[in-house]
């Protein structure tokens, strides 16, 4: 799809992605078939036979500046930490990128469900940074890395305070995949 992927994240039950397209056309054409593809691998995995997304949940936010895009970026990779399983991103069992990911790689393994034979046994993931910041790349990553700090810091002060304390990534990995988390929101 010419999708520029800038971060990953994927949590028990949503996924936060950083990504630019090029074109401008083809973003609602490179979700609908990840989305497909990643509902139907977990339900294959799990015996699941349901919906993996909520209907009308995909909305894409326009980023308009550099500090826009740190911070989703930064959010998105603390994530785990905000929603109290881990207490540190580096410690979440779910796959994910780091600002050390940005063009080095990463392979993929097919999952052993769903997929054909004749698919690839591997694929190759490479993280790209933001094209902003494509000629400072070092500035980039140093200004991820003191965000990334910085946020984690702050929201194991907040659990602390608030005498809360985190799952942990074990836990984490027993969860049961049928089991939704308590929002938040409250409907108007």
């Amino acid at each position: 799809y010419g999708v520029l992927i800038h971060q990953l994240t994927v949590m028990s039950n949503h996924i936060h992605i950083t990504v630019t397209d090029p074109t401008g056309d083809r973003l609602s054409e490179f979700f609908s078939c990840a989305h497909s593809i990643i509902a139907r691998c977990v339900n294959a995995h799990y015996g699941l036979k349901e919906n993996r997304w909520k209907p009308g949940s995909f909305g894409p936010v326009v980023l308009g500046d550099e500090d826009a895009v740190l911070d989703k970026i930064v959010y998105s990779m603390v994530n785990p930490v905000t929603a109290g399983l881990v207490s540190k991103a580096e410690r979440w069992p779910g796959w994910d990128t780091t600002e050390a990911d940005f063009d080095k790689p990463k392979t993929c393994l097919r999952p052993g469900v769903f997929f054909r034979d004749d698919m690839p046994e591997t694929v190759k993931l490479t993280m790209t940074v933001p094209p902003m910041f494509e000629e400072n790349e070092d500035e980039f990553a140093r200004r991820v890395r003191k965000r990334r700090r910085d946020l984690q810091t702050q929201k194991r002060r907040e659990f602390k305070a608030a005498g809360r304390t985190f799952l942990g990534a074990k836990a984490v990995s027993k969860t049961n995949p049928r089991t939704r988390p308590k929002s938040a929101f409250q409907p108007v």
